[in-house]
């Protein structure tokens, strides 16, 4: 009984492999602006895929609030502190995917976390 509970443990992180392996690209497209949007809906039932693809609308929609603050006058530094900010998440969120790392950004990573899809 021991050896099949060894064996499902096994089978399970293969699958999990396989699963990061088939996302990766997906997974790093996903912090590029509206395509996060595209592939989290198309992508869902990949769990990496997902995870990353939330991380990355919650940076999109960062970004255009950086954007919508930089349009007001006296407060255009606070929007390019923001979207500075956010390409560094969506830099991080990039290459961590493509090393197959399940990272969780700060503070984009908790707001994504309440995405129910």
């Amino acid at each position: 009984m021991a050896k099949k509970k060894k064996g499902k443990k096994v089978e399970k992180k293969i699958e999990k492999g396989k699963e990061i392996e088939e996302g990766k690209v997906f997974a790093a497209l996903s912090y590029l602006w509206l395509l996060s949007v595209i592939i989290l809906f198309g992508k869902k039932e990949n769990k990496f895929v997902a995870f990353h693809a939330k991380q990355g609308v919650v940076l999109f929609g960062c970004i255009i609030v950086g954007w919508v603050i930089c349009l007001i006058p006296y407060v255009r530094f606070l929007g390019w502190i923001v979207r500075i900010t956010c390409w560094a998440g969506m830099l991080i969120g990039i290459i961590k995917s493509l090393a197959g790392e399940k990272y969780k950004i700060p503070l984009a990573g908790d707001l994504a976390e309440k995405i129910k899809i």
